[in-house]
């Protein structure tokens, strides 16, 4: 499922039975749906050639604009028929159709010679295309004096409509399977501009746009397909087919990156370790909170219903910061079967949780089998819940305990309808760290090509920090940009979450016996704002630091202020025990100067909140 704006009617359908959604640009579907890892996906439609074989359209649904569409733009220093051979275009590498269909606008009335070039950094760039919600909230504009709107420009040229992506479903999918996605996607039919109505006012709060200028894009746009829709896309196919090879030596003459700032841009270590040291806190706030805005100009911080649950307390890893564990001969040890598990997160389900973060140890006893079971007996119990389960270091241990590699055991919780991942043992990505505070646990290469393998699979997942015991400044930096350099790569962590280390009960307290300054934690999460420039969303806790430096950090960069906990163990048996209510949540962002919003685990807004406390 396509993340943007424009998808907003289709995502309040609802997940059809039998599936879950996977929030994919448009580029990462096309991988996805090669690879196998999904079944359907609304198919960008220069990809749609490419695709012919394993995939077939899923009736007549798709996205589809007769001139304006207000989401593909071009900033521009000059007029469009002015850019030359001289100038230079900074491209998205979320999806190559657009860039295709402004290579096809370009073509027109220029020799190919006297074509602009990509672009490998913004600076270097005339002219800059923005796609979805970025073009949406005008993302940039203030820079260009000219913005063009690439759908107009091809209805001016051809007459015709763009058709920008198209339903499809894999060849090889089970009859019922079509069946299903063919129903679910009928609705539309009948109830596409009640949807509209239903879906404009939460994506116009995320976004920061009047609500109806929301519902005048997605009224301008088409998702069921007419015959004058699918005469535009055999145009345009048509257009892309004659062109392509040259399109594709154009397209190499630069190769931006997977999203990422570009390079001259960035924080580079010196820089990032002088404003950890250095830098006064309230300009660093000042400039995280600035690059927070650019990224999500709404002011919505949003907060999640959750349950974190632990299945054992036994673990032989025995880290030195960890108070919750025990060895299997204990007198508090406990390892829960699955139909336990699966009745404390009923019990969660029943009070307002949507997710549970599901963890252990590295039991000796724990098997594949078992967290199988596991994840079987919670979907039984709660239909709909969202299971959010097994960190990089317990999945290493069930790999080495049954002589599996990590990408089969990823594998097999695929299959079993699992698709995000939490990012715990992460600590801090320095092995000299980790040899002192967690020995037996996987190293830090080893947690982070763990991470790469599931972000190659399709799996979303977040990325840790546990600071404020051994690591050095350096190490901190260190950590950040090793988890950059994968984001480069992979694009698949969704978010960014501190915690400082708590010496109450734990080995490594008789070392370590004080807590870091709160403060510490701010600097920290506007440092990864500013660092980790490709992640969508860093996370300040009102649980793991205090409600004062959890609402602090909304103001050092943060979007988001993590769940509301319905239960939580580890961090209790260290002494530190916080409780609270959506009521008390939502407080604490208004009070920061932000609108409150609840998500699901794939950071989907599901309702909003004003300042009086009413939904939108």
């Amino acid at each position: 499922m396509i993340p943007y704006a424009n998808m907003a009617p289709v995502r309040a359908l609802g997940c059809p039975e039998g599936f879950a959604f996977l929030y994919l640009t448009p580029r990462q579907s096309v991988d996805a749906l090669l690879a196998g890892r999904v079944v359907a996906a609304a198919l960008p439609t220069g990809a749609l050639p490419a695709l012919q074989d394993p995939v077939e359209p899923v009736g007549h649904y798709g996205v589809a604009a007769s001139g304006k569409v207000g989401s593909v733009l071009l900033y521009s220093r000059k007029p469009f028929e002015a850019l030359e051979a001289t100038d230079r275009i900074h491209l998205t590498e979320q999806s190559a159709t657009s860039v295709l269909l402004l290579y096809l606008l370009l073509r027109e009335g220029r020799k190919p010679d006297q074509l602009p070039s990509p672009a490998p950094t913004r600076s270097t760039a005339t002219a800059i295309l923005r796609i979805g919600d970025d073009a949406l909230v005008g993302r940039d504009a203030a820079d260009y004096p000219f913005c063009y709107d690439l759908a107009t420009l091809w209805h001016e040229s051809t007459g015709k409509p763009m058709v920008f992506c198209r339903w499809v479903v894999r060849r090889d999918a089970p009859p019922e399977v079509k069946a299903r996605l063919l129903a679910w996607l009928g609705q539309l039919d009948a109830r596409d501009d009640a949807l509209v109505e239903q879906s404009a006012g939460n994506e116009a709060r995320r976004l920061g746009i009047p609500r109806q200028k929301m519902v005048a894009y997605l009224r301008g746009m088409r998702r069921v397909l007419q015959a004058d829709d699918l005469a535009g896309q055999a145009c345009f196919l048509k257009t892309a087919t004659v062109h392509f090879a040259a399109y594709q030596t154009w397209r190499k003459q630069a190769a931006p990156g997977t999203g990422a700032v570009p390079a001259p841009l960035r924080l580079d270590r010196a820089e990032a370790l002088r404003l950890l040291r250095e830098a006064p806190l309230g300009e660093l706030m000042a400039r995280a909170h600035a690059a927070r805005l650019r990224r999500h100009p709404g002011g919505l911080v949003t907060f999640v219903m959750d349950t974190n649950p632990n299945y054992t307390n036994i673990c032989a890893t025995g880290c030195t910061f960890c108070a919750f564990h025990r060895d299997g001969h204990a007198a508090d040890a406990y390892t829960l079967t699955p139909p336990e598990l699966a009745a404390r997160v009923r019990l969660a389900a029943d009070q307002g949780a949507t997710t549970v973060l599901l963890q252990g140890g590295t039991h000796g006893g724990i098997s594949l089998a078992h967290l199988v079971a596991y994840v079987r007996a919670i979907k039984a119990a709660c239909p709909g819940l969202h299971i959010h389960p097994f960190s990089p270091s317990e999945i290493d241990a069930v790999a080495r305990r049954e002589t599996m590699t990590a990408e089969a055991v990823l594998r097999t919780l695929w299959d079993e309808g699992i698709h995000t991942m939490p990012g715990g043992g992460a600590e801090i990505l320095a092995d000299r760290v980790r040899r002192m505070v967690s020995p037996a646990k996987c190293s830090a290469d080893r947690w982070l090509e763990i991470m790469e393998t599931a972000h190659g699979l399709g799996f979303r997942t977040t990325a840790t920090m546990m600071y404020g015991h051994v690591e050095t400044d350096a190490e901190i930096v260190e950590h950040l940009l090793r988890l950059r350099e994968v984001q480069d790569r992979t694009g698949g962590f969704s978010s960014f979450i501190a915690w400082s280390f708590k010496p109450g009960n734990s080995p490594l307290s008789r070392t370590v016996p004080h807590a870091a300054h709160p403060a510490l934690y701010v600097r920290i999460l506007a440092l990864a704002r500013l660092v980790l420039d490709n992640f969508e969303h860093i996370q300040s806790s009102w649980f793991s630091e205090s409600e004062n430096a959890g609402s602090l950090g909304l103001l050092a960069g943060a979007d988001d202020f993590g769940g509301i906990l319905v239960e939580e163990n580890v961090l209790k048996t260290t002494g530190h025990d916080r409780q609270t209510t959506v009521a008390r949540v939502k407080e604490l962002i208004r009070a920061s100067g932000f609108v409150p919003a609840r998500r699901d685990s794939d950071y989907r807004i599901v309702e909003v909140y004003d300042a009086k406390g009413s939904v939108s």
